[in-house]
């Protein structure tokens, strides 16, 4: 099929604890597969055993009795050599652990692609579940004894059965660890439900303990990733749908050629959708039963919400050990989990709780101190991974720089308050709040550092007032000299506005016509003084001497006298 198939490389990351069950017989049994010792589970071997020279004979009869310290004596000090691998026991149980599916090859964990598909299903499931087609196809499966998806999805003797155009690949995951599990159980309270934590057989306590009723899952936990192939053929699936149009028995919807484009993002978004509906109604659910420990899962339940893209560019699907009755059906009949009954007719299989609502437990990961509901994965396109890992890349990097720059700043900030640069020190104590608002560095007394601030800016506005009025008396003599000296009627006032004049204008030594005009305008106030105090003169004034020299001075007193 080389060239129909649009494949898809999709990683695969574990979001909460997943199991994949290998099978009931695969399960293992405590005191006959494994035995416990110093907190850690041993898988025993009974090849590596009689390696180790270990009588298998001597052991039968503790194998028959499941008698664990029986068989820790015989293999004392041997554990190791005679065990597939050790594991981190948790916590103490009374069920047998139940194993993950392994590849027989390696004996690495490995997520069937028939499991992904499964769960993929069960969500196309909900997908094309129009409510009068539904009812359509349950009457038709109850009148010819098939399953009603087969209305639905279409009939794998006839060929045409949706999934069958949809192929997904195996996907090997490195380790698994084990993972304990409570089941969370509703309880009945006069005529209302009440949450608690299933105990015993028929007991539901409220308060959450680790221990009884519990069961240890061989688990895939977060962060763990592995990858697989994805495969859609809509040239196939067309085709199909061509030949076979008079034998077809199944719903025909326009919802599923879309499906199949060129385009993963739209299968993506139709999980998205299911999966962020599914966590709404469970966290109402979690909300309205709540009890011990259920904020740990309603806060589970918000952070898989938190992760839903809204571009599709990947999507979050919950599959597998703890997927309940509502996941596996697709979730398409009720508007929320809450019941009002109990239903264990054997309708419950196909979906029908005729009319009760009784899916009243669920199965809780107790892992790393928290609570979540099991087997959330995050399934991306490998392009689109690397496509994020080097933005977070980049975005890591950029963080470091500007810790770098954070750091840099914080030391710059003490010298300039050592120098009194306080404004700028103020400038950077910003700039590295900005980076890092809630950094614990940021030791500085900001309230005496503004207030700093503050007085360098009232000094700095003093002065450029000072600067202003400065600029202002220098424009106002920023005339000719004749202009300046044209209305002073005194010599003593004529020589401070020809002094005044000079500074102002940066002059040292008057130039010729200068001193004419100033001779002129001495001439002209001497001429005003009344005789008297004409001829009480003997000088023209020391001011002048110092403007022009004291001989010129007597020259210009000699002459002015001679002239009048």
């Amino acid at each position: 099929m080389e060239g129909i198939n649009k494949k898809y490389n999709i990683e695969i990351e574990v979001l909460t604890p997943l199991s994949i069950g290998a099978g009931q017989e695969k399960d293992w049994v405590r005191g006959v597969d494994f035995v416990v010792d110093n907190g850690k589970l041993y898988k025993l071997n009974l090849k590596k055993m009689v390696a180790n020279g270990v009588n298998v004979d001597d052991l039968i009869s503790y194998f028959a009795s499941k008698n664990e310290a029986g068989l820790k004596s015989k293999l004392s000090g041997k554990l190791d050599s005679v065990s597939d691998f050790s594991i981190p026991f948790p916590v103490e149980t009374d069920n047998d652990v139940k194993a993950f599916v392994k590849n027989q090859l390696n004996g690495a964990p490995v997520l069937p692609g028939s499991s992904l598909k499964g769960a993929i299903r069960s969500v196309l499931l909900g997908y094309f579940a129009i409510k009068e087609e539904i009812d359509d196809a349950i009457s038709k499966a109850d009148q010819k004894r098939k399953p009603f998806e087969s209305f639905i999805f279409g009939s794998s003797t006839i060929g045409d059965e949706f999934m069958r155009f949809i192929k997904i690949s195996d996907a090997e995951f490195d380790k698994t660890e084990l993972v304990n599990t409570k089941i969370f159980n509703l309880r009945r309270n006069d005529n209302s439900w009440l949450g608690g934590w299933k105990f015993s057989g028929n007991r539901t306590d409220v308060n959450f303990h680790a221990t009884g009723f519990n069961t240890l899952y061989e688990c895939l936990v977060p962060k763990q990733k592995g990858c697989a192939s994805l495969m859609m053929s809509l040239e196939l699936y067309d085709c199909f749908e061509k030949n076979n149009e008079k034998h077809r028995t199944h719903i025909k919807t326009e919802k599923k050629r879309p499906i199949l484009k060129d385009d993963i993002q739209i299968l993506f978004g139709i999980i998205n959708q299911h999966t962020k509906d599914y966590l709404e109604k469970e966290k109402a659910f979690f909300e309205k039963y709540k009890t011990d420990r259920t904020e740990d899962i309603v806060s589970s339940i918000e952070s898989l919400l938190s992760q839903i893209p809204t571009d599709n560019s990947y999507c979050i699907m919950k599959m597998s050990a703890g997927s309940g009755f509502h996941s596996i059906t697709g979730d398409w009949q009720f508007k929320d989990f809450s019941i009002n009954g109990l239903d264990t007719s054997k309708k419950v299989s196909r979906g029908l709780l005729n009319g009760n609502k009784s899916t009243k437990s669920r199965k809780v990961a107790d892992w790393n101190n928290t609570l979540s509901l099991m087997g959330f994965v995050k399934l991306i396109t490998e392009e689109k991974a690397r496509e994020i890992a080097a933005q977070k890349e980049k975005a890591k990097q950029d963080k470091e720089r500007e810790l770098v720059r954070y750091r840099a700043l914080i030391t710059e900030i003490a010298s300039l308050i050592d120098t009194a640069q306080y404004e700028l020190a103020l400038e950077n104590y910003r700039e590295a709040c900005a980076l890092f608002p809630d950094f614990s560095q940021h030791e500085i007394d900001v309230e005496w550092l503004e207030s700093k601030v503050k007085s360098v800016q009232i000094e700095r506005e003093i002065e450029q007032r000072l600067q202003k009025e400065a600029e202002q008396r220098r424009l106002e003599n920023a005339v000719p000299l004749f202009e300046k000296i044209a209305k002073a009627q005194k010599l003593p006032t004529l020589y401070g506005n020809v002094k005044q004049w000079m500074k102002q204008n940066g002059v040292t030594s008057l130039s010729e016509e200068d001193k004419s005009v100033l001779f002129q305008k001495i001439k002209d106030i001497v001429c005003a003084m009344k005789d008297k105090e004409r001829k009480s003169m003997k000088c023209l004034g020391k001011d002048l001497d110092i403007l022009i020299g004291s001989e010129f001075s007597i020259a210009w007193f000699q002459q002015i006298l001679s002239d009048i």
